[in-house]
């Protein structure tokens, strides 16, 4: 079963390390992620209407690796982390696009982490 959530602009949806029981799709509204670590934060990415999130720590089962905040008023579908494990079972369309999904991720997050060492390069030459 699933529901819907309305965050209001500025609400978190998580923080960094609460346990994993549900991941969500964004209906409409946009989510930042950000992650802290030693008293410095750096955004992630933002995430827009179709996209996903909270999949990672369901799929590991781990605690949130970030934290998710509505950076504008926010309308989530929410499905909780049975719902979400009988769907990967049972739907390869559905399983396909969460492994797109985060593969993209994975490629705009290699692309970041290379930027500075582009940059430096670049000066050193």
């Amino acid at each position: 079963m699933t529901r819907e959530l309305t965050l209001l602009e500025g609400q978190t949806l998580f923080q960094q390390g609460d346990k994993a029981e549900r991941m969500y799709v964004i209906r409409s509204g946009k989510i930042k992620l950000v992650k802290s670590k030693m008293g410095q934060s750096v955004v992630l990415s933002y995430l827009g209407e179709g996209e996903f999130l909270g999949e990672m720590a369901i799929i590991t089962n781990s605690l949130r690796s970030c934290c998710a905040i509505a950076t504008e008023d926010t309308v989530l579908q929410v499905y909780e982390r049975e719902r979400f494990e009988e769907m990967l079972a049972n739907n390869a369309g559905i399983a396909a696009r969460i492994i797109e999904g985060l593969v993209i991720r994975l490629e705009k997050t290699t692309e970041r982490l290379m930027e500075p060492v582009t940059l430096l390069e670049a000066e050193s030459e």
